[in-house]
């Protein structure tokens, strides 16, 4: 098991805490009824005949009660590490952590009791991706590449959070709550009522007819650190590697953690 997880306990008690921290984080009232929220990365075009479903993403880590539903008719089954992640899959933690990992190095990480729907993989004709997330419920990291031209939309309800190259944000729901936090860069939050630029705060959403919103600055949340310590570990791994210089960044940070890199002549870097 990777160091970054070390020490890391996930507990009824820890999920409490997050709910109670008080409106200077997020609402704590919690309602049900409400269309999930999705994640959008680069959706540039609408989805045609001529798009593929052949993608690169995995559950790149996993520990603790993590559960899949492959849609095979199987229901939730245990999940496995390097499982890839396909349209129609849902995933959910239980006491437990999970991290995908997108093409370009992007990450997705769920925390405990948090269940997300990937309703699109999708590649465009264009060479863009389409990754619609549903987000149900509980807390999820996105995790942003630094690669130029790439854009995300993470939305819910009738609003839509347009996300940048480098941008990190964290997003908790539960019922007719939802909390989003621009952590690094700046994200634009599109609603019928205008669009707003989020940066180093929070928005608080209470999607009532009509929505009310609300900003504060961001206040840490019980799973930062974990994020963070995430984070680290990536940039650690990825960074000044032979294979991590060529740009080719997928799942490089975990071939560097395990080993080493060295040329093995005409057959290049093994």
């Amino acid at each position: 098991m990777k160091t970054r997880f070390g020490g890391i306990v996930a507990t009824t008690l820890v999920l409490l805490l997050f709910a109670g921290l008080g409106a200077a984080q997020q609402p704590t009232s919690a309602a049900t009824g409400v269309n999930p929220g999705a994640i959008a990365q680069s959706q540039t075009s609408s989805p045609s005949a001529d798009d593929s479903h052949v993608r690169i993403v995995r559950l790149s880590e996993i520990t603790g009660e993590v559960e899949v539903d492959r849609g095979t008719g199987q229901d939730f089954e245990t999940a496995l590490l390097n499982l890839p992640i396909v349209e129609g899959c849902k995933l959910r933690t239980a006491s437990g952590f999970a991290e995908v990992e997108f093409e370009d190095g992007s990450t997705l990480r769920l925390t405990p009791f948090t269940a997300v729907e990937f309703d699109r993989l999708r590649l465009l004709a264009s060479g863009s991706t389409v990754s619609d997330i549903n987000v149900q419920t509980g807390t999820v990291y996105v995790s942003m590449a630094r690669t130029k031209g790439i854009e995300s939309k993470l939305g819910f309800a009738q609003e839509n959070v347009f996300l940048t190259p480098s941008s990190h944000v964290r997003l908790f729901r539960t019922g007719q709550w939802v909390s989003l936090a621009a952590l690094h860069g700046k994200v634009t939050v599109e609603a019928p009522t205008g669009n707003t630029v989020l940066s180093g705060k929070t928005m608080n959403l209470h999607l009532v007819d009509p929505v009310e919103v609300s900003q504060n600055k961001n206040a840490e949340g019980p799973y930062d650190g974990w994020d963070q310590d995430t984070i680290e570990y990536h940039d650690k791994y990825a960074k000044d590697r032979a294979y991590g210089n060529t740009g080719n960044a997928y799942g490089i940070a975990d071939m560097s953690y395990y080993g080493q890199f060295f040329s093995a002549g005409d057959c290049g870097l093994i």
